[in-house]
């Protein structure tokens, strides 16, 4: 069965932003976001490992300086329904200037591939009447489309590398080259995603402008290895699974799920541990649909969807 709609929340620093104005929305009741979690951290020579048993929140608090930080509001999850940016960037503006009834609303940007949208509203008080009060709206009752709002987002990108390398790089290795390829600051943080998926580091943004421009160059190289990186993918895993089960049966049961008729691997990543009975899922762009998926269903059996190893 298809996933429904969902909300997930995150951290960080706008972007430039755009967009102009009109209609009716109806006010959605205040629901708790969720975030994507990171892990809790050990060193293990000159990597960090995360380590599955006490995960700990990635918490993206660090903002370049910028006048217009009090009057950013993040949408952390766009409906995964509509991939056209223009379309969703006219819907919100519409909707907000019939519920509101005032020119409260300077820009709406959004970014579909990300998830991620950012609006700048006319004042301080405004941006605390977005996060405080209003909450969340409904975009579409019929559809199920929903929206809410956050003061921060959380910038969650993967870099992955061939699970068959021997001689990985270390997470410091693998921050400093992500600084030479995408010319960006310093990453907040650089690590390995667990112990039994080493070939996987997650990477912390400073900034979603910092993102938007890396985001044209997905092939990365470190020390003469390719790597495929999913921008603010969201992160989940599948436990106990059977050592039958291939990667292509997994592929297949999730694009049949999100309702799509191919996931290309550059948008949905899955690497399966046999040994463990365990499976990391990765899904960026369209491959994003799965955020809302609660469980997978495969050969007469259901699957949780797990932020974390036990």
């Amino acid at each position: 069965s298809a996933c429904p709609s969902a909300v997930v929340s995150v951290k960080n620093k706008p972007p430039s932003v755009l967009h102009d104005t009109n209609e009716q929305t109806d006010r959605a009741k205040p629901t708790q976001s969720t975030s994507t979690s990171s892990s809790s951290q050990q060193s293990k020579g000159s990597t960090t490992i995360i380590t599955p048993e006490s995960r700990k929140k990635t918490i993206i608090s660090k903002s370049l300086s910028n006048n217009d930080d009090d009057k950013i509001v993040y949408i952390p999850e766009l409906p995964s329904h509509i991939g056209n940016n223009q379309e969703i960037e006219i819907m919100i503006l519409r909707k907000l200037k019939n519920l509101t009834g005032k020119d409260n609303v300077v820009v709406v940007k959004c970014y579909t591939d990300l998830g991620i949208g950012v609006i700048k509203v006319s004042s301080k008080k405004d941006k605390e009447y977005f996060i405080n009060e209003l909450e969340s709206i409904v975009l579409d009752a019929k559809r199920g489309l929903m929206i809410v709002f956050v003061g921060e987002i959380e910038l969650i990108s993967y870099i992955v590398l061939d699970p068959k390398t021997k001689d990985l790089p270390s997470a410091d290795e693998v921050a400093q080259q992500w600084m030479r390829s995408y010319k960006t600051s310093r990453p907040l943080s650089c690590d390995v995603l667990s112990v039994q998926f080493p070939n996987i580091f997650q990477i912390a943004t400073q900034s979603l402008d910092e993102l938007v421009r890396a985001m044209s160059i997905k092939d990365f190289s470190i020390n003469h290895m390719f790597a495929t990186v999913y921008f603010r993918a969201d992160c989940s895993f599948l436990e106990n699974l059977p050592r039958t089960v291939t990667q292509d049966q997994l592929r297949k049961a999730i694009t049949v799920q999100v309702e799509e008729k191919t996931l290309l691997e550059t948008s949905l990543y899955i690497q399966h541990n046999k040994e463990a009975g365990n499976a990391v899922i990765l899904a960026s762009e369209v491959a994003r649909k799965w955020t809302s998926c609660s469980s997978l269903e495969l050969d007469g059996r259901v699957f949780t969807k797990k932020q974390s190893l036990a």
